[in-house]
């Protein structure tokens, strides 16, 4: 069941941006040995996935590599909607 919920990445190719960090695209490459970081010691940033086209999903599956030890306090997720709000 997960296999087939996750079996077709819909973030390929988007353009990854973080506000602090390295190796962005590395979020949606399905490959575990590569990985996003923050630069340094400062956790916080900001990671903005731009869609190619338009996608409609129920699932987000954010993951932490804790190989590089614990840094996420929190995930939130927003999106920019049709009317162009954040929600």
């Amino acid at each position: 069941m997960i296999s087939n919920t996750f079996e077709n990445n819909l973030a390929k190719g988007a353009l990854v941006k973080s506000t602090n960090g390295k190796n962005e695209m590395s979020m949606i490459d399905n490959n575990y040995q590569t990985y996003f970081t923050t630069n340094g010691t400062d956790s916080t940033t900001t990671i903005d996935i731009i869609l190619p086209v338009e996608r409609t999903f129920n699932v987000l599956s954010l993951q932490e590599n804790i190989n590089i030890g614990q840094r996420v306090e929190h995930f939130v997720f927003e999106y920019l909607d049709k009317n162009g709000n954040w929600t």
